[in-house]
């Protein structure tokens, strides 16, 4: 999938993330501000490099059950750019697993 067809797929959302570097490392904390089944775009306040994969955590809208849902899968960041004071990464997935992936498509709506 190209980046345009990605983009003409991505949905506003707010959703909180945290990217894990390493097995031993803190967690970066970020906000999804856009998502698409394929991939998202973060804000975080910590630059990671462009061709870097690590570990993604989603907290995902709350289901009408009250159940709270999450996606752990691997992102590997595409586009790093500064923009004020914040960091813009642009990604895509690249490991989930099928019942992650459908509750990723349902939270799109």
């Amino acid at each position: 999938m190209n980046d345009q067809s990605s983009r003409n797929q991505r949905k506003i959302v707010g959703w909180r993330a945290a990217i894990m570097l390493g097995a031993q490392a803190q967690p970066i904390l970020g906000r999804i501000i856009e998502a698409s089944p394929s991939g998202f775009v973060i804000l975080t306040e910590q630059e990671i490099r462009a061709g870097h994969v690590c570990r993604l955590f989603v907290d995902l809208p709350t289901p009408s059950n009250g159940q709270r849902n999450y996606l752990d899968c691997k992102f590997k960041v595409t586009t790093a750019t500064l923009q004020a004071d914040r960091f813009k990464l642009i990604g895509q997935i690249v490991d989930m697993p099928t019942a992650q992936q459908d509750q990723l498509n349902h939270a799109l709506g």
